[in-house]
């Protein structure tokens, strides 16, 4: 293996971009990160090329995994005052929850609190992920 480390940073950055449209990977055999678009959204010759070695070599690339964004909002929801909890499970609970949550962050002057409180959920989930398939994290 040529680098035995991968950047927590980098992983976390990856997870926050990974969609149902991007998928992200770690080439096992020297920890570097990929991404290749779903081939219906992108049909760019470089990532078509790119999604056909991986499928071919599957055994040296690792998926990381979709991050439930939904369910980090709920949590930072149940840790806020009961005024906020209720403004905020308002917005989940109704039409575009995503844009609006963010929004209502913002408004509510609580975003440096919710970055912070999302950065460390996904670096639990990047953590937890690396553990599982031996990788060793770079801090």
């Amino acid at each position: 293996m040529l680098n035995n480390t991968i950047s927590l940073s980098e992983l976390v950055d990856a997870l926050e971009m990974q969609s149902n449209e991007i998928t992200y990977y770690v080439n096992k055999h020297d920890n570097s990160l990929v991404f290749v678009m779903d081939d219906v959204y992108c049909d760019e010759e470089d990532n078509k090329k790119l999604l056909e070695t991986i499928k071919n070599n599957f055994r040296n690339y690792i998926s990381l995994p979709l991050v439930d964004e939904y369910e980090i909002m709920e949590d930072f929801c149940d840790e806020q005052t009961k005024e906020i909890q209720n403004i905020l499970n308002k917005i989940l609970n109704g039409k575009s929850p995503f844009r609006k949550f963010k929004d209502k962050v913002f408004e509510l002057d609580i975003r440096d609190e919710w970055f912070e409180f999302q950065k460390e959920k996904l670096e639990k989930v990047a953590i937890d992920w690396c553990e599982m398939n031996n990788i060793s994290i770079e801090k």
